[in-house]
């Protein structure tokens, strides 16, 4: 029911749909597998396609699937080429999501360029979004919390036994 509601209220304020003018867009394709210059291109399109020093939400989608919600106070450009990072050549357990074979392929990405009396309430924004648009990203992650909760609570049942 909330969810409802705040999805409700992101289309009144005109943060949805995300084919609103706000957004911009544009396409990469990333397979782990693939080459470094593969690699080296999708870092490029980013830098070509989001100014540097650009504030504001992202949002990473794969055939219509919300991935990804993220914001950034300064630099949306280098958050998104973390994000290639972790497909490619990071090896942390955030990046083990972007390297499911469902998470890559053509991926389109938006973001919103805040404008400088906004730019505060981006985590406002990002959290309102992850709330409508329950990216699968925060499904994973909550799934493996639930698993690292699970396994401890075993690790407890067995040290009375």
């Amino acid at each position: 029911m909330m969810k409802d509601v705040i999805e409700e209220q992101l289309y009144r304020l005109e943060i949805l749909p995300l084919s609103n003018i706000k957004w911009k867009k544009f396409d990469l394709c990333l397979y782990s597998d693939s080459s470094n210059q593969e690699y080296l291109n999708a870092k490029k399109k980013i830098r070509e396609c989001v100014p540097k020093g650009t504030s504001g939400v992202y949002i990473l989608t794969n055939k219509e699937k919300v991935l990804y919600i993220g914001e950034s106070e300064k630099n949306i450009h280098s958050r998104l080429r973390r994000h290639i990072d972790k497909i490619y050549v990071r090896t942390d357990s955030r990046s083990d999501f972007f390297k499911l074979k469902e998470h890559q392929g053509l991926l389109s990405i938006y973001y919103w360029s805040l404008p400088p009396n906004l730019v505060d309430k981006r985590k406002n924004i990002e959290a309102l979004l992850t709330n409508a648009l329950e990216p699968e990203y925060k499904k994973w992650d909550l799934k493996n919390q639930m698993d690292r909760l699970e396994t401890a609570f075993s690790e407890i049942d067995q040290g009375f036994n």
